[in-house]
C-alpha cells in the first residue's frame, strides 16, 4: 500500500488582535490527483479523523484532468469529509483545465462542481466565505488564477492590482486564509493581506536534493523557490504542501507525499 507522511506546522496569530481559545487545526489537502490510500481512501480518512481538524482546506488538483481519468476518487473523499467537517475547496490547474476545455471534457466540470457543492463543500472560485472558529473571525478565499500562470516555463508576475480584480480588496477585520494553488505568487498574496496562504502545485519539486530542495516545478522551472514548507514575509505566512499524489512521469525521489496539518496558536489572551 502506498504511504504518506504527516507534516505539522505551527503558526502564531496576532495576540493583540485575536483572542484565540486553544488552537485552530487545519488539515491541508493538495494535489491528490485521484490517488487512493487504501480502499476508498480509508487510510487517508482515518488519519484525518485522528488529527481532529477544525476545518479542512483543499488547495486544488484533487483530480487529474485527463480524458481517461475520472472524478469519483476526489468526489468520494470530499463527500465523506464534508459529513463531519467544514471543507473549503480552491481549485488548481487541473480543475481549471476541465472547466476551460469543454471540447475535451464536455460537461464533466459542471457535474463535478455541482456534486461537490451538493456534498456541502464550500467551493470557492474567486470567492470567500466568513466563519468564526474558537473566537477568531475568519474569511476564507479561494483563488483561481488565469491559465497563463500554469503554462510551461512560466515566469509570470502577479500584481496586487490584478489580484484585487479577482478577490477584491483584503480586510483587516478578519483573519484571512487564502487557498491559492500556485505558491509562486506569494509576494502578491502577502501584499494583498493574506494572513495565511495554503498552497501546493509544485509537488515538492519532484526530486529533492540535500541543501538544494526541489529540482523542478510542473512548469519546468528549475529549483522553484516555494517548493514545500513554511514561508514567511512581513508577518504573513504560507504553507506549501508537497502533495498527496502525482500525475507526472517524473519520479518523486527524496520527496514523500504528505498530509499537512497547520495549527494556528497564541499563547495567551
Amino acid at each position: 500500500m502506498k504511504k504518506f507522511r504527516v507534516t505539522r506546522y505551527q503558526i502564531p496569530i496576532d495576540k493583540k488582535k485575536y483572542c484565540l481559545e486553544g488552537k485552530i487545526r487545519i488539515v491541508l489537502l493538495s494535489d491528490l490527483h485521484n490517488e487512493s490510500y487504501g480502499k476508498n481512501n480509508d487510510v487517508l480518512i482515518q488519519e484525518i479523523h485522528r488529527q481532529k481538524p477544525d476545518l479542512i482546506a483543499a488547495a486544488g488538483d484533487m483530480l487529474t484532468s485527463g480524458e481517461q481519468e475520472e472524478e469519483g476518487t476526489a468526489l468520494r473523499l470530499l463527500q465523506v469529509l464534508a459529513e463531519k467537517y467544514p471543507v473549503y475547496y480552491g481549485y488548481g490547474n487541473h480543475e481549471h483545465r476541465m472547466k476551460l476545455d469543454t471540447d475535451s471534457f464536455g460537461l464533466r466540470y459542471e457535474r463535478y462542481a455541482e456534486a461537490v457543492r451538493e456534498a456541502g463543500v464550500f467551493l470557492l472560485e474567486n470567492e470567500c466565505v466568513d466563519t468564526t472558529v474558537k473566537n477568531v473571525p475568519l474569511r476564507i478565499y479561494g483563488l483561481q488564477l488565469p491559465w497563463r500562470f500554469y503554462r510551461r516555463f512560466c515566469f509570470e508576475t502577479l500584481s496586487l492590482a490584478e489580484l484585487e480584480t479577482y478577490l477584491g480588496k483584503g480586510t483587516q477585520e478578519r483573519y484571512q486564509i487564502l487557498l491559492a494553488h500556485n505558491p509562486m505568487c506569494f509576494a502578491a498574496y502577502e501584499e494583498w493581506g493574506a494572513d495565511l496562504t495554503l498552497s501546493g502545485h509544485l509537488h515538492g519539486g519532484f526530486l529533492r536534493l540535500p541543501f538544494l530542495g526541489g529540482i523542478v516545478s510542473p512548469q519546468c522551472v528549475p529549483f522553484p523557490r516555494y517548493d514545500r514548507g513554511i514561508f514567511v514575509k512581513n508577518g504573513h505566512y504560507m504553507a506549501v504542501s508537497a502533495g498527496l499524489g502525482s500525475h507526472s512521469r517524473i519520479p518523486r525521489i527524496g520527496n514523500p507525499t504528505e498530509l499537512v496539518v497547520v495549527d494556528l496558536f497564541r499563547k495567551r489572551c
